[in-house]
């Protein structure tokens, strides 16, 4: 009897310890990944440019599309005979560059004007004016013959410098009824140095024809320089 209930025993023991053991968990499954989330589409806005009047000039750049918040820097370049006068439309400004942000569709226009192209004035030319200043007349006999001379002072009136060769001085005389009028000789009027300053007064003295003293009437003429 003993024999017997030792085996039964020790299985009782057994199931008591299966039944306390406690149960394996089953797995947990991960929960599924979400799909990526999809991005907006941008925003874009038309920023067109325009120019008035045609012909007059040109944008760059000529305008597109852009996306929202886009600053666009605008400038206008005139063609020959305009310039650029304002921007209108969507902007506005008298400067050639502008900057735009492109935050809607806008339309931007600039404007020119037609520059008055009118011959400059003509630049005067230099006057050359000399003006006798005195003269007086001297009486030379040297037995076999006289000489006349007159002499003076001349001044440079004008705007430009004159040289010997610009200047000459002319008598105008009358003598028993004769009239003539004598040049005057090579190296008489003293311009030393040669050159003959505006402002300048110089000594002038003229060779006449021996006898002739009466009636002188003293004149100056110029030659282009």
């Amino acid at each position: 009897m003993k024999r017997i209930l030792l085996p039964i025993l020790v299985i009782g023991i057994l199931l008591l310890s299966a039944c306390g053991a406690p149960a394996t968990a089953p797995p947990v499954e991960a929960p599924p990944t979400p799909p990526p989330a999809e991005q907006p589409t941008p925003t874009t806005f038309t920023l067109s440019v325009g120019v008035s009047p045609l012909g007059a000039g040109s944008v760059s750049p000529l305008g597109g599309m852009y996306e929202a918040g886009t600053q666009v820097t605008l400038t206008a370049t005139a063609a020959s005979g305009y310039t650029f006068d304002y921007w209108d439309g969507d902007a506005s400004g008298s400067l050639p560059t502008i900057t735009i942000t492109v935050d809607s569709n806008k339309s931007v226009f600039a404007h020119f004007s037609a520059v008055d192209i009118t011959s400059p004035a003509p630049t005067p030319e230099p006057e050359a004016q000399v003006q006798i200043l005195e003269h007086h007349l001297v009486w030379e006999d040297y037995g076999s013959f006289s000489m006349t001379f007159i002499r003076g002072k001349v001044k440079n009136m004008g705007d430009i410098t004159l040289a010997a060769i610009d200047v000459s001085i002319w008598v105008q005389y009358e003598v028993e009824g004769l009239e003539g009028r004598v040049f005057n000789m090579p190296g008489s009027i003293d311009l030393d140095p040669a050159a003959f300053k505006p402002g300048e007064v110089r000594d002038f003295e003229v060779l006449v024809q021996s006898g002739a003293k009466e009636n002188y009437d003293i004149s100056v003429s110029i030659m282009p320089p």
